[in-house]
């Protein structure tokens, strides 16, 4: 579904990550694993248009992404969430999830939505309520309900659970496991490894811009070099 080869990017002269080869499967959750300052942020932004590679391709279902504008990569099927969830929070629940699907027909907007609420109950009950009076679990639900709104079949999915209470991330996880069940490919770059090995099917970790380490979640927990940097055993 995506391929990414020998990608090198970064921001202007500096270049912050190197060479990277990845895939991603239809029906998988992929976890792209590494430090602060690893690439990892740098890598779901490039692939979203966000920044320009310098070398390399990407590619999704055989359409070369390298000069497409982020529109034209989101109109493909490919929905980034970024860190922090930057959601309107002067607007409400009902409001922002409208936003995100502003180019689609009144039926199918209201289809999106239903779906939405599906996945997170919750925000229905909220959706008078304006995004910024949520809790910060309720906001990063927000976010994920908003990057269902156009339909994707790629989710570029960044930090979910940063900032929030071990109760939370276990919760959001379990939403990750139903977005797979419900047909969605997710690209999860994430520093808590543990959660990241358990829900998804294969990794890969970033060191410092290069690709170290790859191979299936379940391989990589019992490797030691994993274990002793990401999993603190």
């Amino acid at each position: 579904m995506l391929k990414i080869e020998k990608l090198s990017s970064g921001y202007g002269p500096l270049e912050a990550i190197h060479g990277i080869s990845l895939t991603v499967e239809k029906g998988e959750i992929v976890a792209v694993l590494g430090s602060n300052g690893a690439g990892k942020t740098t890598l779901l932004k490039t692939i979203s248009g966000l920044i320009r590679l310098t070398k390399g391709h990407v590619s999704f279902e055989g359409t070369i992404l390298n000069n497409l504008e982020p529109p034209n990569i989101v109109k493909l099927g490919i929905i980034h969430i970024p860190e922090g969830r930057r959601i309107f929070p002067g607007l409400t629940v009902r409001e922002n999830l409208t936003l995100a699907g502003y180019y689609l027909k009144k039926n199918e907007l209201d289809n999106r939505i239903k779906f939405a609420y599906s996945i997170f109950p919750l925000l229905k009950e909220r959706e008078k309520q304006s995004g910024g009076t949520l809790s910060g679990g309720e906001q990063q639900m927000l976010a994920l309900a908003r990057g269902l709104i156009p339909n994707p079949k790629l989710l570029l999915m960044d930090e979910p659970s940063l900032g929030l209470a071990p109760k939370l991330v276990s919760l959001i996880y379990q939403t990750l496991e139903k977005l797979k069940k419900n047909g969605i490919t997710i690209l999860l770059v994430e520093q808590n490894a543990k959660k990241a090995l358990e829900v998804s099917d294969r990794a890969y970790v970033l060191t410092t811009g290069y690709l170290t380490l790859e191979g299936t979640s379940r391989g990589l927990m019992s490797n030691e070099n994993v274990k002793k940097l990401y999993l603190g055993r």
